[in-house]
């Protein structure tokens, strides 16, 4: 079991089960949404996670065109899941 959670724990990801894939990106996107030189997304199938607490949601197309949904916390802005 792990868990994600924001900066004033309001919101949280548990995951269960061992990741499908960790992923590391460095594209002009993910350096904003970071502040980083990078991303890492680690991915769980769906059925193993679950959510707690409020979110917003932030959609866009990768560099590669798949879309990609980024959930953050509404009162901290901790990006979670």
């Amino acid at each position: 079991m792990r868990t994600a959670s924001c900066a004033c724990g309001q919101l949280r990801a548990v995951c269960s089960g061992e990741p499908k894939s960790v992923s590391l990106c460095h594209c002009s996107q993910c350096r904003k949404r970071t502040g980083a030189a990078f991303g890492i997304a680690v991915f769980f199938a769906r059925e193993n996670v679950s959510s707690e607490g409020r979110y917003h949601s932030h959609a866009r197309k990768s560099d590669g065109g798949h879309g990609v949904t980024f959930h953050f916390c509404p009162h901290c802005g901790s990006n979670v899941f």
